[in-house]
């Protein structure tokens, strides 16, 4: 049994996949530990997890629903400075407190939300394996790569990396606060300074994304190192053989519901070579539960949103998954 901690914003985005991430963990005899301020630990514990304290000195019970509603009445940019000012005290915090409470209580192994990069640095000075979890859309900090929350089409045209570049730099310039509480302990704790905010430092990197939304750039150095970053997670689960199911096509196969600026044929491909390695991995070390096939013969009810499944879409998970447990409980 390993003791992971998770380390996430304080945002339902974040929280509740994260959250399920957990569940899935202690479901295999793990346990899971979720590191919060106190306005979360009714959320928590509410969610099966166990809940340590973090800014009990530094922390005002009750910021955080102010801050939500505060947020509303901001124009843009005051709403950023609001932002970066809250994301900087958050930081603070983690860097300040976590080290002690993973130490006190045991914490063997860290699950990092991208979007938290100070649990990154916390997990290099404690010398303890980490993995980088994206709860929505992967970052990569590549001028290719559009930024992720601009609306910008992707594109190989030599003024629209110069243009990815300037804007990751505006990104960097306007998050100076939270990337300088980070290097103050970086510093303290005799780490190399972190220049990009939000670049994984990560070996291992979990998004719940659907491949779909990898690049058409990919020139198979990427898949590759999923290829391998899978077959090793997968081999050295304690629980054998493995039930792994592959990807989703969230347009349930139909061009007309193609939700990304790149051509359908384009984004398939990709898809394909995703579940063409998810079947390797699940041929090697167990079992391949063919998602992919069942939802194409699904409607548009199974999700909530362009991606997320709806409760009928998790019941088809479910659905997909039944027969192979069934089979294993008989074995």
């Amino acid at each position: 049994m390993t003791h992971f901690g998770i380390i996430c914003p304080p945002y339902p985005g974040h929280l509740n996949p994260l959250s399920a991430l957990g569940r899935e963990l202690q479901g295999r005899g793990h346990r899971v530990t979720i590191l919060h301020i106190s306005d979360l630990e009714a959320k928590i514990r509410s969610e099966g997890l166990e809940y340590y304290p973090i800014g009990q000195t530094s922390y005002q019970p009750g910021s955080l629903a102010v801050s939500f509603k505060q947020l509303t009445q901001f124009s843009e940019i005051e709403a950023l400075r609001y932002s970066v000012d809250f994301c900087r005290h958050m930081t603070e915090i983690i860097c300040q407190d976590a080290p002690a409470a993973i130490r006190s209580i045991g914490i063997e192994a860290l699950l990092v939300d991208q979007l938290e990069p100070e649990g990154q640095s916390v997990a290099q000075y404690l010398d303890l394996p980490f993995i980088c979890i994206s709860s929505g859309q992967t970052i990569h900090r590549r001028s290719d790569v559009p930024l992720f929350f601009t609306p910008w089409t992707y594109s190989k045209a030599s003024w629209t990396r110069l243009r990815n570049t300037v804007a990751y730099q505006i990104l960097d310039w306007s998050c100076q606060p939270i990337l300088g509480v980070i290097n103050h302990y970086r510093q303290r704790w005799k780490l190399p300074p972190y220049r990009k905010i939000y670049e994984s430092i990560a070996k291992t990197h979990i998004s719940q994304q659907p491949a779909a939304f990898e690049f058409p750039q990919d020139t198979g150095r990427g898949m590759i190192a999923f290829a391998d970053a899978l077959d090793h997670f997968v081999q050295h689960l304690p629980i054998h053989p493995v039930l792994l199911g592959n990807v989703y096509d969230p347009s349930l196969g139909d061009d007309s519901r193609n939700f990304l600026n790149i051509t359908p044929t384009i984004a398939r491909k990709s898809l394909q070579r995703i579940n063409a390695i998810i079947q390797g991995v699940a041929d090697r070390h167990g079992q391949l539960v063919d998602l992919h096939t069942h939802f194409l013969t699904g409607e548009p009810s199974w999700f909530t949103a362009i991606i997320e499944p709806s409760l009928r879409g998790a019941s088809e998970v479910r659905r997909a998954f039944l027969p192979y447990l069934r089979l294993s409980k008989q074995a």
